[in-house]
């Protein structure tokens, strides 16, 4: 969109606007916690669903640092509240549900659908009222507590479900095939849709509403993105990387995480709209303002708003950690993504108003003028929370 002429203030005056103000840094938190594998975060950001080495399953609440115990299994997802974790048992097979107010549940013994010990679940809603199951070496279905299941077509396989229960994204194999597609799923019916054919690789997380699904080629150290009726995005991940993982997504699609191996180390990375693919402790360092210096970070998941991470690491001491960070409400005016207010974020506000940038639009109405910069001034008056 180009830039609209108007009659700018002067930088002069703006400087002397802000300046007035102090630096005021963001509200963030970098929690540790004892080292596992990361099963799900809160969309708040409080709770932390994990298990560990011993398959033991718990969940950590940040405001409190205690871990409740869940029972024995390996946790697999959770909803956004909280209140609701799935998962896979012993060794990796078998099913569980946990619910705050149920307790813990074994699928395998309670569900005829789970009947096969061997059935895992991967995925639960986010009303926690269907379920993916994957048993051995058969399609993987939907499980609804109170409906009907639905099974995906022969070859069918998935380890997500989107947040509303619309769509499932997965992969096929074809008859006669040698490699599986990446495809989506619906929820309702098992009708298939081939997003990448004979890609070796599959479709890993949904949006909440099903409408953007994304996933990663091994082979080729891509990520991918597959709005719903449009073309799939291919993301180049870094030049030296030797292999790539996907975790996850943010509920709105604009925040992909995961894990790369380089020659040196294993990273995590982020991946936003804005900005694109680096490393996560970049992001920590020089968009959030964190002093993360000693730790090196493995693999990050990221919650539902986008605004809070969890994953595994090594701390500054050099120990195995789990870690969780929470960024606070989004600070509108960190416009240099330094995790502060300070003069430099109007210049990165002028700049991008100057190069027509939408990003500068802070009044949503679809164009640069005058609004914008008492937009700019008025949110940099509101400091962050």
């Amino acid at each position: 969109m180009p830039a609209r002429t108007t009659t700018m203030p002067s930088l002069l005056a703006a400087l002397a606007a802000t300046a007035a103000v102090p630096s005021l840094a963001c509200a963030q938190t970098l929690t540790p916690f004892p080292r596992a594998a990361v099963g799900g975060v809160s969309e708040d950001g409080r709770y932390v669903a994990y298990s560990t080495l011993g398959d033991n399953a718990f969940r950590f609440d940040s405001l409190t640092g205690e871990s409740l115990p869940i029972g024995r299994g390996i946790t697999q997802d959770m909803t956004p509240d909280g209140t609701a974790i799935v998962g896979t048992k012993t060794s990796g097979d078998g099913a569980f549900l946990w619910t705050e107010d149920g307790g813990y549940v074994d699928l395998n013994a309670t569900v005829p659908e789970f009947a096969d010990p061997r059935t895992r679940a991967y995925a639960i809603t986010d009303d926690a009222s269907a379920i993916i199951g994957a048993p051995f070496f058969e399609p993987s279905f939907v499980y609804r507590l109170d409906g009907p299941t639905t099974h995906l077509p022969p070859g069918g396989e998935a380890l997500e479900i989107s947040g509303d229960g619309s769509t499932v994204p997965g992969w096929l194999y074809p008859p006669g095939g040698i490699y599986e597609d990446a495809a989506v799923f619906d929820a309702i019916d098992g009708a298939a849709q081939v997003l990448l054919p004979g890609c070796d690789c599959g479709s890993s997380v949904a949006t909440r509403d099903g409408s953007l699904i994304a996933g990663f080629l091994p082979w080729q150290n891509q990520l991918f993105r597959a709005p719903a009726g449009g073309d799939v995005e291919i993301i180049d991940m870094f030049p030296d990387t030797l292999a790539t993982f996907f975790f996850d997504m943010s509920a709105d699609g604009g925040v992909m995480t995961g894990m790369v191996f380089r020659p040196d180390a294993a990273y995590a990375y982020i991946w936003t709209e804005d900005v694109g693919l680096r490393t996560f402790h970049d992001f920590l360092t020089f968009e959030q303002g964190f002093d993360v210096t000693g730790w090196q970070f493995e693999y990050v998941a990221v919650n539902p708003s986008g605004r809070a991470f969890a994953g595994a690491g090594y701390d500054p001491a050099g120990q195995a950690s789990n870690f969780l960070v929470t960024l606070g409400p989004p600070c509108v005016a960190d416009f240099d993504r330094d995790g502060s207010l300070t003069i430099f974020d109007f210049l990165a506000f002028q700049n991008l108003f100057q190069d027509g940038n939408p990003a500068a639009d802070l009044d949503g109405d679809g164009e640069l003028t005058l609004l914008d910069y008492l937009a700019f001034q008025n949110a940099f008056d509101a400091g962050c929370e």
